[in-house]
């Protein structure tokens, strides 16, 4: 997933700690969230990150727009492993 984050925020990602933290809006940044096709293709080499968005008391009133797009390969599709990774 790409993800152009706006000044609302609310975005948070699971920490290794199974912890959520907030991952703020940096402007002029792309986010990047790696999906569960990665991690199986790299064996967990690259893990999907979960995540979630939240509304805290400074946003209301405020609005957010999302736009998703999400890929997938068909149902059927084998897929490779990317071997060796470093």
């Amino acid at each position: 997933s790409l993800l152009l984050q706006d000044g609302v925020g609310g975005l948070q990602v699971q920490n290794g700690d199974e912890k959520w933290i907030d991952a703020p809006p940096i402007e002029g940044t792309i986010l990047v969230n790696l999906g569960e096709m990665l991690q199986l293709v790299t064996s967990g080499y690259f893990l999907a990150t979960p995540h979630r968005v939240v509304n805290s008391d400074a946003q209301i009133g405020k609005s957010r727009y999302s736009l998703p797009y999400f890929f997938n390969p068909r149902l059927d599709y084998h897929v490779k492993r990317i071997d060796p990774l470093p």
